[in-house]
């Protein structure tokens, strides 16, 4: 069901572009480069490619000086990626410049650097430097280790990631090609700790390769490293019982919401005051309660069945757990896989948002409008309180349709713990200003 509403959310988002005749492309690029793309490249090669269809087709071309092409051209992927372009502009009556066709060639590349690990005939000199990188790696991990407590060494996940991005990234450097990161500013205000220390370490990889890393480039590994670090705390489970005398209704409600809100916690058994007193068993950490009991042997967290906000500072205290509901704090490791109830749920919440305002205005959107505002909501959940933007908001008054949106945005204030500025209200207007005559064709 997950997967069906996301396979739909991209379908609609590219509404008009036939994604099995890029999956078709993306076959003959295979074959013509010799290899097989593992799902994460073929993933990304297809999003791209589609996105830049979207791109040409709403006239939004990116410009020669976004990429530099002088060493690009030489290449099997440039060539490769021409052929593409050729296929592309067949199939969806288009024209795709040698810019859009150079970021082409830098996605074949990437994909062709998560081979080489596998290629029998990989360069021996390659071969050195990877084994310099893989050592590198190796430290890297120990020093986050060291300033994160945190148990990354037995993360493969995490190493060959790495290893992947920092052939990548050597790779295109050799080229004298960049990469911007466009999530490189959220990432530094969700994971500030995380990026400081990339940052530090790292400086030392560009020293000893001879290559330029760049804050974008930090950026990236910075997302490898949270990520790690996501899945060690997520190893750390924590075994309770749970006691609720008020009935089974109490008991539900106190799973529920220890289940909601504290992820690492597993509830091994409902037990009565009786036995939760008397019981004296290892395996579990602690006995979170509705009501006052001795138990000698298990500590004991006396708590509310709706588990509120002290409730949640107490099980913090006893078993060290992060709750991931005391404030809605929506980071990037849970909207990439982490979490992707609560991120359907935002998506659920931006749609309400939409119909109530919409409903309430008498008016009438596009799908394209639709989902651009969609986009836009989350966007806005996700960054939380604003910083100083750099909008002019002189002109800007507040008339029927902003009074309207601000109202709508009172509810995901209330849940998502963020504050909606001037800014917020004008963007959101600017989706739908000269809509309103629509309800009246």
């Amino acid at each position: 069901e997950k997967d069906a509403i996301t396979i739909n959310f991209f379908n609609e988002y590219f509404k008009g572009i036939d994604l099995c005749n890029i999956a078709e492309i993306m076959d003959m690029a295979q074959d013509l480069m010799g290899l097989k793309f593992d799902d994460k490249a073929y993933i990304a090669l297809m999003l791209h490619t589609a996105i830049a269809v979207k791109r040409i087709n709403d006239n939004d071309c990116i410009s020669a000086d976004d990429i530099k092409l002088k060493n690009l051209k030489n290449s099997i992927e440039f060539n490769i990626a021409r052929i593409i372009a050729s296929r592309l502009e067949k199939h969806f009556n288009i024209s795709v410049s040698k810019p859009e066709i150079g970021y082409i060639a830098l996605h074949l590349m990437s994909s062709r650097a998560r081979h080489i690990e596998s290629t029998e005939d990989a360069d021996q000199s390659m071969d050195k430097v990877e084994e310099g990188m893989l050592d590198f790696i190796t430290d890297a991990v120990e020093k986050f280790e060291s300033l994160l407590n945190v148990n990354l060494q037995n993360d493969m996940e995490l190493q060959h990631g790495l290893l992947s991005h920092l052939v990548g990234m050597y790779k295109r450097y050799s080229l004298g090609v960049q990469q911007a990161n466009p999530l490189k500013d959220e990432i530094m205000k969700q994971f500030p700790l995380i990026f400081s220390i990339a940052k530090n370490i790292f400086t030392g990889f560009g020293q000893r390769f001879h290559i330029e890393i760049d804050e974008d480039e930090i950026g990236y590994i910075t997302m490898y490293f949270a990520a790690a670090v996501e899945r060690a705390s997520n190893k750390k489970i924590k075994r309770v019982y749970a006691v609720c005398p008020t009935g089974v209704g109490g008991a539900q409600l106190l799973m529920a919401n220890l289940k909601s809100k504290f992820p690492n916690i597993r509830v091994i058994k409902c037990m009565s005051m009786i036995d939760a007193e008397t019981i004296d068993n290892a395996k579990a950490d602690a006995i979170i309660s509705t009501v006052e009991l001795n138990n000698k042997n298990i500590p004991v967290i006396v708590v509310s069945p709706f588990i509120l906000e002290k409730d949640m500072e107490k099980i913090t205290d006893v078993l060290s757990v992060r709750s991931e509901h005391q404030s809605y704090d929506f980071s990037l490791g849970k909207i990439y896989g982490q979490d992707i109830s609560g991120f359907i749920s935002m998506i659920s919440d931006a749609a309400i948002f939409i119909e109530k305002v919409v409903r309430v205005l008498g008016i009438s959107i596009s799908n394209e409008t639709y989902m651009g505002l969609v986009i836009h909501i989350l966007l806005q959940i996700c960054r939380g309180e604003h910083s100083s933007i750099p909008l002019s908001m002189n002109a800007y008054k507040e008339d029927h349709v902003s009074y309207e949106i601000r109202k709508a945005f009172k509810d995901l204030e209330a849940k998502y713990k963020f504050k909606v500025s001037d800014y917020d209200v004008f963007a959101v207007r600017s989706y739908l200003i000269g809509k309103e005559s629509n309800a009246d064709e």
